[in-house]
């Protein structure tokens, strides 16, 4: 009985039929976290630059329109970011510097990650703009 366990062990060892198999699972799992991994960054790229572009609009707005409320400014971010704006935090202080007063305007925006079995789920985005 010992004998039969020992050929039919040492015949499971080299029979190679499901190697391709296996690799391929393996090659197919990096694959695939690196292709998720790519399309997550390239999602937070596009929202980084959403609210670098909202943040110019109200920018440019203020330059403009030296009068320009805070409100206003606001409603021009929200106007220009195509994501959820109610996540969206928008703050105003002001700055000093070389003797010149100026206003700066902050965003920040939690992006939720869609990749799973990560222990962080948001990744906040920010930025900010001197007026």
């Amino acid at each position: 009985m010992a004998v039969a366990i020992r050929t039919w062990l040492a015949r499971l060892r080299r029979d190679s039929s499901g190697a391709a198999a296996i690799e391929f699972a393996f090659g197919a799992m990096i694959f695939l976290v690196l292709s998720i991994g790519i399309v997550e960054f390239g999602r937070a790229s596009f929202v980084r630059n959403q609210l670098g572009y909202a943040a110019d609009v109200a920018t440019r707005a203020a330059l403009v329109d030296t009068e320009i409320t805070q409100a206003e400014m606001q409603a021009k971010v929200h106007a220009a970011f195509r994501e959820n704006d109610a996540q969206l935090t928008i703050t105003f202080t002001t700055e000093t510097a070389g003797g010149q007063e100026f206003r700066v305007l902050s965003l920040s925006y939690p992006l939720t990650l869609l990749i799973p079995f990560l222990e962080t789920e948001t990744v906040t985005l920010a930025l900010s703009r001197r007026i």
